[in-house]
This record gives structure tokens, C-alpha cells and sequence, in this order.
């Protein structure tokens, strides 16, 4: 048997493949191209005829395939091969999808972890790397030696395996903000001839502030506590509304701009103009849901 297989070798499969070999570990990958199998061959890898054969090979299975419907296709038909096994998934999705493939795994007689990778597939086996993990703590134990070796940050956040998606789902959020935000505002610069490799440069030099908000809106959310505002509501709102006017007067695409003016104003009119600005919380909870205390 090799050390560990993986089951999904495009570029995020790859470079954990590879960073395993590196470290001196059996390795056996699958992939349905074959084509992505031989560069890693080539480098002491084995190939597997097919997902099932790759489970069998060894006593771990990393899971890089795109989602959770395409993670259950594959395990069609591999019912006692996931006997004994430990399956560790990385693919997107949702805790409810996770959840259900862990009773899937579970009813089989395997083990289950769900993750999720914060890293470019060139940053893995690098300290730059981060994966979350959930799921049963002797499981994470057991797997901790092979996840160790993939470099970086290694969290356990807890027994529920929905808890990992969960947390990539809110890094998600943050993240389409934050590339959508970065590029409407290269957006606004180019119509003025100036050169957006400066937002960069800029933003980038602001790093320690902009870590310091987020952990305080973090802790401004968790305790409801929103009084104490370095910035509020109600100048967001405003300062919102001439982006989207700048963006429509210079025929940018504006609908980005136009929204966070929208969900900001929302949020003044309810009352909450004076409040710190992660007080953007009780708009985007919606009129039904209701924060659940952490565990």
C-alpha cells in the first residue's frame, strides 16, 4: 500500500500531490484525465486505474475534486473499499453537503474529515498555507502526521464536519467583496488615467490597519456591540452613494457600487446611522434569522 492517495489532481490536487512526494511519501493519484496523472508519475507518483482502486491503495484518501456531487459520483460503487479508510475532503460546498457525505462515508465503515484550504496551490507545502479542518478529533489526530507535511496553518475548529465549509463559505464572502471592491476601484482610477497597480501598493501598505477592523468587527458582531464607531453607518451610506455616482458618470459598471450604497442605506433607515459599520450585520442577517450564540 502507498502512504496516502489523492483523488483529483488539477491544480489544487497537484500541488498537494506533489508536496507529499517531496516529502518522501508513497503517493497514489487518480484523475479522470490522464494527462494531469503524468506529470506527477513522473515524479515517483502511482496511478490508479480509478477512484476506487486510488481508496484502496491506502490507508488515507485526499479529495480534490470540484464539489460534493461529483465527490458522491465517484464514490459510487466504492462502498467496502471506504471501509476502515480515512477520507479527508477539500472539495467546495456547503455544511449540509459535507454532513451528508460524512453519513454516507460513516455507513460504510469509514472515517471522515471535511476541509478547506486557504492558499494558492503554489503557496502549498509553504508556512503561507492554511487548511481548516472538522471532524471527529481522533480522525484529525490520525490524519495530523500526513496534514502537517502540507505546510503552513492546521486548524481543527471541532467534531462537526460542516463547521470547516462553513468557514470557507464566510472567508468566500469576504473575498468576492474584496476582489469585486479591489477591482471597481482600479475601475475608478483608469478613468482618470492613473494606474492601478498604486491601489495595490496602497491598500497593501495599510495591512496592519485593516487586519486591526477586521478583528474588531469580528468582536463588534459576536457581542452585538456596534456603539463605539471610528466610522459610521450613516458616512458609509453617504460616501457609497458617490461611488456609484462617479461609477455611472464615467459608464464603469456600477452595480457593485450600487448595491453597498443600497445595503448601507438600508441600514441607516432602520435606525442604525450612528452605529459602528459592522452594524451592516442586521441587514444582511435578514428580517428572519437570528444570530445563534457560538459553541
Amino acid at each position: 500500500m502507498s502512504d496516502v492517495s489523492v483523488i483529483g489532481v488539477g491544480d489544487m490536487g497537484s500541488a498537494i500531490a506533489r508536496t507529499l512526494l517531496a516529502a518522501g511519501l508513497a503517493v497514489t493519484v487518480w484523475n479522470r484525465s490522464d494527462a494531469k496523472v503524468r506529470p506527477l508519475v513522473e515524479r515517483g507518483a502511482t496511478a490508479a486505474v480509478s477512484a476506487r482502486a486510488a481508496i484502496e491503495a491506502s490507508p488515507a484518501a485526499l479529495l480534490c475534486v470540484s464539489d460534493y456531487p461529483a465527490t458522491m459520483a465517484l464514490l459510487e460503487g466504492t462502498t467496502r473499499a471506504l471501509h476502515g479508510r480515512l477520507i479527508v475532503q477539500f472539495a467546495s460546498g456547503t455544511p449540509a453537503q459535507a454532513r451528508a457525505l460524512e453519513t454516507k462515508i460513516r455507513q460504510a465503515g469509514g472515517r471522515y474529515l471535511d476541509g478547506a484550504i486557504g492558499a494558492w496551490p503554489r503557496q502549498v507545502g509553504s508556512p503561507d498555507a492554511s487548511f481548516t479542518l472538522a471532524g471527529n478529533a481522533d480522525d484529525f489526530a490520525a490524519a495530523r502526521p500526513l496534514l502537517d507535511l502540507m505546510g503552513g496553518q492546521l486548524a481543527h475548529v471541532g467534531p462537526d464536519v460542516g463547521h470547516a465549509k462553513a468557514y470557507a463559505n464566510a472567508g468566500l464572502a469576504y473575498f468576492a467583496g474584496h476582489w469585486i471592491g479591489f477591482a471597481q476601484g482600479a475601475a475608478v482610477l483608469e478613468t482618470e488615467g492613473l494606474d492601478p497597480a498604486m491601489l495595490g501598493d496602497t491598500l497593501a501598505s495599510m495591512g496592519p490597519i485593516l487586519a486591526t477592523d477586521m478583528q474588531r468587527m469580528g468582536r463588534a458582531i459576536a457581542a452585538e456591540a456596534f456603539d463605539e464607531a471610528e466610522s459610521t453607518v450613516k458616512t458609509i451610506a453617504g460616501d457609497l452613494r458617490w461611488l456609484a455616482e462617479l461609477a455611472d458618470a464615467t459608464g464603469a459598471e456600477a452595480e457593485f457600487a450600487r448595491l453597498a450604497a443600497a445595503l448601507f442605506a438600508r441600514a441607516r433607515d432602520l435606525g442604525l446611522g450612528d452605529k459602528q459599520h459592522s452594524a451592516i450585520i442586521k441587514v444582511l442577517r435578514g428580517p428572519l434569522a437570528a444570530p445563534v450564540p457560538p459553541s
